[in-house]
């Protein structure tokens, strides 16, 4: 009876799985920082800082309501920041297959508020590593839920229901309001 595992076959077979793993170092692996690092540096030219109305220290005659509505974004990037939300899950590799957009009234007077419904699934880090993205990227955008599943207690896979506050200044911009492309 000839062994079905002799030490030529084995040795061959450590050959073959060598010769696999170079080659998904050296084609794979990279392409998949590139498109890495371009999800970054998209993602940071989209980053949207908080306008200030003035230098720290300086005195304004308007009421601190005022000042205080004047500190959001206008509607008119409301498209940009739903990317920076989408961009936010794609680059930590959350699947998501559709999100929900629609204006909500929060009744506050001369904020605007659009809720984004966005399920996604993924490891619990990457989650963690998005909603800390997001919050940090646009200051002006809220996480109002998050709901999480996973199949088994020990499963590596979350099912998240998020759903996102984006906030901007009423009636700054002259256009209907319109969902974003959507990522691949």
């Amino acid at each position: 009876m000839n062994p079905v595992f002799t030490p030529f076959r084995l040795a061959a077979i450590g050959v073959i799985a060598w010769a696999l793993a170079a080659l998904l170092w050296i084609f794979w692996i990279p392409a998949e920082r590139r498109q890495l690092d371009a999800l970054r540096e998209a993602r940071a030219t989209v980053r949207l800082p908080m306008p200030r109305t003035g230098p720290r220290g300086e005195r304004s005659d308007r009421p601190p309501g005022e000042r205080f509505i004047a500190a959001f974004p206008e509607q008119a990037s409301r498209p940009q920041r739903v990317e920076l939300l989408l961009a936010a899950a794609t680059s930590r590799k959350l699947a998501w297959q559709r999100a929900d957009f629609h204006p909500a009234r929060d009744g506050v007077p001369g904020l605007a508020r659009y809720q984004v419904t966005l399920p996604l699934s993924g490891s619990y880090g990457a989650l963690r590593g998005m909603v800390d993205d997001a919050l940090r990227d646009d200051p002006a955008t809220g996480l109002d839920r998050l709901q999480l599943r996973r199949a088994a207690a020990t499963a590596q896979l979350v099912e998240v229901t998020s759903v996102w506050s984006l906030y901007t200044r009423e009636g700054t911009s002259g256009r209907a309001p319109s969902a974003p492309a959507a990522l691949p």
